[in-house]
C-alpha cells in the first residue's frame, strides 16, 4: 500500500504480512509477547453499550474481568516512523475505470492537547465546505470530496490532515492544485463566518445524533480512556462545538496545513503512467 509507505517510510513494522514475511518469524519470541501482553489486564478498557440490566452485567464483569491478572502497565512505545519528507507526488497505474483516486496527506509533529479536538473536529467540516465549493460547485471537477482532520498523543505527538476525491485523470493534476490552494488559504485564515458558523452546526447536528448510536458509545469510551479526554464532557458536547472560536480554527489550520510538504497518491488507470 502506498500510502502507508509514505506515512511509515517504508518500516518493516508496517509492511503487510505476507507468507514470505511470515516464514521470518520467530515464534517463540510471538507466543511470549502474545503472552506477555494477553496475560495482562492492567489497562484494559472495557465498555458495554447497548439495552441491558446494569446490575447483571456488574455481576459479569466483578467475575471474569476483575479476576483477572494484571501485572505492570504496558506503555506505548514510539518506533520512531515517521512518514517520508514531502513533498512527494506518487502515482500508480491500476485499474480500467477511467478516472483518478487522489488522496493527499500531511503529517505534522504538534503538541497533544485534548480540547483541541473540538476545533480540529470543526477544522475539518471547514474545509469540507471550501473544497466542495472550489472541485465540484465552481469547477465541475467532483462529487465526492472529504477531509480528514486528526490529532493524536501515540506514538508520538502528531496532527493528521488528509483529503481525497475522485476526478477525470485528465484534470487530477488541476484539481489538486486547486485543492491544495483551498488548504493554503484556510492556513491563512481565508475562511469566511459564514463558514465557520456552517461547519460549527454541522458538529452540533452530528452529535444530536449520534449520541443515540451503540456504535458511537462503543468506539468513544475506548478513545476517551486511551487519549485522556474528560468523560464528562460527554454530556455538553454540543456546547463544546458552539463553543468553539475562529482563532482556534484558524491556529490549528496556520500549524497543520503545510502544504508544501504535502504527500500525495495519485491512482490512474494503468498501464500508461502520465509524467508529473
Amino acid at each position: 500500500n502506498e500510502q502507508t509507505r509514505l506515512l511509515t517510510n517504508g518500516s518493516p513494522r508496517a509492511l503487510p504480512l505476507t507468507t514470505e514475511r511470515l516464514a521470518q518469524v520467530d515464534m517463540d519470541l510471538a507466543a511470549e509477547v502474545a503472552a506477555r501482553l494477553w496475560g495482562n489486564a492492567n489497562g484494559l478498557v472495557l465498555s458495554v453499550v447497548g439495552d441491558f440490566d446494569q446490575e447483571q452485567v456488574r455481576r459479569l464483569i466483578e467475575t471474569y474481568v476483575a479476576s483477572l491478572p494484571s501485572g505492570n502497565l504496558d506503555t506505548v512505545q514510539d518506533r520512531g516512523i515517521r512518514p517520508v519528507a514531502g513533498p512527494v507526488r506518487s502515482v500508480i497505474a491500476q485499474g480500467s475505470d477511467n478516472k483518478a483516486e487522489n488522496t493527499v496527506f500531511m503529517v505534522t509533529d504538534r503538541p497533544f492537547r485534548p480540547n483541541d479536538r473540538f476545533a480540529a473536529n470543526t477544522l475539518r467540516e471547514v474545509l469540507d465546505i471550501r473544497l466542495r465549493e472550489v472541485l465540484r460547485n465552481q469547477n465541475g471537477g467532483t462529487y465526492d470530496v472529504g477531509s480528514q482532520v486528526s490529532l493524536s498523543p501515540y506514538p508520538y505527538p502528531q496532527a493528521l490532515v488528509a483529503f481525497g476525491f475522485t476526478s477525470e485523470p485528465s484534470r487530477q493534476a488541476e484539481l489538486t492544485d486547486k485543492a491544495l490552494g483551498v488548504l493554503a488559504a484556510v492556513a491563512q485564515g481565508d475562511f469566511d463566518q459564514a463558514t465557520l458558523e456552517k461547519a460549527k452546526e454541522i458538529q452540533v447536528r452530528s452529535v444530536e445524533s449520534y449520541l443515540t448510536q451503540n456504535n458511537f458509545w462503543a468506539a468513544i469510551l475506548p478513545e476517551y480512556a486511551l487519549k485522556g479526554y474528560d468523560l464528562s464532557q460527554l454530556t455538553r458536547l454540543k456546547e463544546l462545538y458552539q463553543a468553539v472560536t475562529r482563532e482556534q480554527v484558524a491556529q490549528l489550520a496556520q500549524e497543520t496545513l503545510r502544504t508544501k510538504q504535502a504527500l500525495q497518491v495519485i491512482r490512474l488507470p494503468g498501464p500508461e503512467v502520465p509524467k508529473p
